[in-house]
């Protein structure tokens, strides 16, 4: 499915008409759902659901989709988990392509996962290791995910996992 950062806005302000009025609104998925099978052609952001249970599947062009390292598939696990309990609506890995910069430079940034919570928010997590009992972010990583945060209107975090298995983040 492929849909505009402008289709993303959309979604938010319908979101807050319907509490305004005091109607359910529906989750991202329901509300983006005649954009699939559209022309993507002028598209500039694509969202993809992961599925861990199978192959990767292709792309438009045979192109492979984007596959998890072993942090980013304990976290869409964990996601799965959230997601199941009711906890977060739904989530997307490599939902999100983001410019970073002026117009017109070739910089980009695509968060590991996007999140939509309960209330129709839109969080940005991105995975990372841990290399000698610290957490490990390359420097441009860090930059970018900074200007995204700056820019746009979601929370960007850096999520990692502590040997106890406890899942911990820090905001950009």
């Amino acid at each position: 499915m492929d849909l505009l950062a402008s289709d993303l806005d959309a979604y938010q302000e319908y979101y807050r008409s319907c509490e305004k009025a005091g109607h359910a609104p529906l989750s991202l998925a329901e509300y983006l759902a005649p954009y699939q099978g559209g022309d993507a052609t002028s598209r500039t952001l694509t969202v993809h659901h992961a599925r861990l249970e199978s192959a990767p599947p292709k792309a438009p062009g045979g192109a492979l989709k984007p596959e998890m390292n072993g942090v980013e598939t304990e976290f869409a696990q964990h996601l799965d988990r959230l997601k199941r309990s009711g906890t977060v609506r739904d989530w997307w890995f490599e939902g999100i392509k983001l410019r970073v910069g002026r117009v017109g430079k070739r910089c980009w940034w695509s968060p590991d996962f996007l999140v939509e919570q309960l209330d129709g928010r839109l969080v940005l997590y991105d995975t990372k290791g841990m290399r000698g009992g610290k957490v490990f972010a390359e420097d441009d990583a860090i930059v970018k995910a900074r200007a995204v945060a700056e820019k746009y209107p979601f929370p960007v975090f850096f999520v990692w996992k502590e040997k106890n298995g406890e899942w911990l983040s820090r905001s950009m």
